[in-house]
């Protein structure tokens, strides 16, 4: 048999580290189909040569992917590669699902459904019509449709995968656990809470009996179960959830850090709820000295952590933190990004509201001034988040008593709302 310490098993690991780090599950599959090639010390249906091109081949795809999730790659260059990759390897189904996985974030719905459609046909030719393979295809095209705001079919893709696996694997298998936590995502979305959290325990439990009680991918069943119970109203339950997901979290030796982060910032969100104001903000002060440590100082990637601490400071009416957090978290943007980003124009909005509720107008009016043209130009005008500002500074110049400014940017506003709802009535 071959142990934990063989290069070929060695390699996977670091591949699934890479993937798990993004909570990327389909690539998970596979690399745990090697291994168990590998651990067997059975030939199955790859021998050795072959064995080693399969994780070359999930080598290359595993850089494309953590490249493009730490913004090395735009979705644009990422799919490039891809596309790439599969002119030398048109018959690797995972490489579709990994470009339909980028398009599905890039919002590029049609596309998507054409990779993912392209991974199951090739896995229906290698396998059959009910092979485990073939069930992930289809649990793919249900988090297409989910995507796309088509429940009833998300659903039933959902349920015709589980039962596909439950027939081939048995009732009991990581497959089947992911499955249900597809699943539970689509039940918390759609509010039904109660069906969530029915699903989601069978998954804990699969995931406890298959893997232990502390393994470090249970941390991922454990924060949909917090999620769940925290919208269902169980806040104790939803406390005791994520606080067991940061222990199991932290108890892994040598476990990627920045597993850690969005795990401390909705305990910390929970914290807020229970009223216990003094954990939620160190939870998300640890969260920015992890992304510190984990990504750098000045990294575009601290500010998703910065801007929930910005929004602690807020929301508990500590203005002058919140204002010097938002001023960093727009100082890393222009940096990064340039001073025209997206990001950086909607932390000038956050950073003008926190002039307006002081009252100091004049450098509300200033921030926002300076947000609204980059707004427009990445967003358009009619986008909500543009509407959103223009009534911010019409409610500026009204609180300020600078009616005739205010009159303006009413005008501006209905003439934005008449041409969104035109274009949406198209």
């Amino acid at each position: 048999m071959v142990n934990s310490k063989h290069p070929i098993s060695v390699r996977i690991g670091k591949l699934r580290e890479s993937y798990r780090q993004y909570q990327y599950r389909s690539l998970i599959r596979t690399l745990d189909e090697l291994e168990q090639i590998v651990n067997a010390g059975e030939k199955s249906d790859l021998d050795v040569p072959d064995l080693i091109v399969e994780i070359e081949m999930a080598e290359q795809l595993a850089e494309i992917y953590v490249d493009y999730r730490a913004d090395k790659y735009s979705a644009d260059e990422a799919t490039e590669k891809l596309k790439a990759f599969i002119g030398h390897h048109p018959d690797y189904a995972d490489a579709h699902d990994l470009l339909g996985a980028i398009a599905m974030s890039s919002r590029h719905y049609a596309a998507a459904r054409k990779a993912h459609g392209a991974a199951l046909c090739l896995r229906q030719e290698k396998y059959g019509s009910t092979h485990p393979r073939v069930a992930a295809s289809i649990n793919h095209l249900g988090d297409l449709a989910r995507a796309e705001g088509k429940h009833d079919e998300a659903e039933k893709y959902y349920k015709d995968s589980l039962t596909m696996w439950e027939g081939t694997l048995g009732k009991e298998h990581a497959d089947i656990a992911i499955g249900l936590m597809n699943l539970a995502d689509l039940y918390r979305e759609l509010h039904r809470y109660d069906e969530a959290i029915n699903v989601l325990h069978r998954a804990l439990a699969m995931n406890e009996k298959l893997l232990g009680t502390s393994h470090p991918d249970l941390a991922w069943t454990l924060s949909g179960l917090g999620q769940a119970y925290l919208h269902g109203g169980f806040k104790d339950k939803a406390r005791e959830a994520y606080e067991r997901a940061v222990v199991i979290t932290e108890s892994k030796n040598g476990m990627d850090a920045s597993l850690l982060i969005p795990l401390l910032i909705e305990l910390a969100k929970i914290y807020r709820v229970t009223d216990e104001k003094g954990r939620a903000e160190n939870h998300y002060k640890r969260a920015v000295e992890i992304s510190e440590k984990t990504f750098g100082a000045d990294h575009p990637h601290i500010n998703t952590s910065l801007l929930r601490l910005a929004e602690f400071y807020f929301n508990e009416r500590r203005y002058e933190e919140a204002e010097r957090v938002y001023k960093r978290i727009i100082e890393i943007e222009n940096a990064a990004r340039g001073s025209d980003s997206l990001g950086a124009g909607r932390r000038m909005m956050d950073l003008a509201e926190v002039y307006y509720i002081q009252g100091r107008y004049q450098e509300a009016e200033g921030m926002y001034l300076k947000a609204l043209p980059i707004i427009e130009t990445c967003l358009g005008r009619g986008h909500s988040v543009m509407i959103g500002a223009l009534e911010n500074m019409r409610d500026l110049y009204k609180k300020w008593g600078r009616i005739k400014e205010a009159d303006v940017f009413q005008v501006r506003l209905d003439e934005m709302k008449a041409m969104s709802n035109a274009k949406s009535a198209e």
